[in-house]
Order: C-alpha cells, then sequence, then structure tokens
C-alpha cells in the first residue's frame, strides 16, 4: 500500500508507533521497562554477548578465557545455558543463571533520539 492514498501511515513518537491502516487505526501500548537495552537469556548466544565490552567484562569474571582464542572458537555458537555443559567454561547452571542476572542489571548509556 501506498501512504499516498490515506490507506497506510506509520508513525513513531516517544509514546509509541501509530500504524493507520485500510481497515481502521490501531493503538498497541505495552510495558517496556528495559527500552532499547540488550536483554540476555539463557538462549543468548555467546557471539551475542561480544558485542557489548561489559558484558564481554562480566562473562570473563564468571569464565575467564572462554571469550578468547582458542576457547572462543568452541564456545561463540553456544547459548549462555550451553556453557554448564562445557567443561572448559567451568561454570554450573547457577552460576549462568546469576552471569544472565548480572548481565540484564548492566546500566546502559542510551541516547533517546526525537522526531
Amino acid at each position: 500500500m501506498d501512504a499516498s492514498d490515506d490507506s497506510y501511515s506509520y508513525i513513531e513518537t516517544i509514546e509509541g508507533v501509530r500504524l493507520t491502516v485500510g481497515s481502521g487505526s490501531y493503538r498497541f501500548k505495552y510495558p517496556n521497562q528495559r527500552g532499547l537495552r540488550p536483554t540476555f537469556s539463557e538462549e543468548t548466544r555467546v557471539i551475542d554477548v561480544l558485542d557489548y565490552k561489559e558484558a564481554v567484562d562480566i562473562l570473563e569474571k564468571y569464565a575467564p578465557g572462554v571469550t578468547k582464542p582458542p576457547r572462543i572458537f568452541a564456545t561463540k555458537t553456544q547459548t549462555l545455558k550451553e556453557l554448564a555443559d562445557f567443561p572448559e567454561a567451568g561454570l554450573s547452571i547457577d552460576e549462568v543463571t546469576a552471569l544472565i542476572e548480572e548481565l540484564n542489571k548492566i546500566e546502559w548509556d542510551l541516547v533517546l533520539v526525537e522526531s
């Protein structure tokens, strides 16, 4: 659909997103405490943690050397949960849970851009 025929429009504001389609206008609003901050879970892959220096530092605290060669070659595609099954990481499932909790407590510097 083309926005010029008034059957489609998309507006994003600080309050949310408004999408208008030919059949009507709908507003979806839901709480989002984390905003645009990264969220880590048992299913987060090690390679995705590597995108954030603060997260790498925390992962290294729990499993020293796991983000550096040669271990990174074996761990980068594993999920955080799978690290508990990786003997070289030396992590129990309880430590993985604590790791994830600490990762999700990182205070991120975010910049809000208004249009």
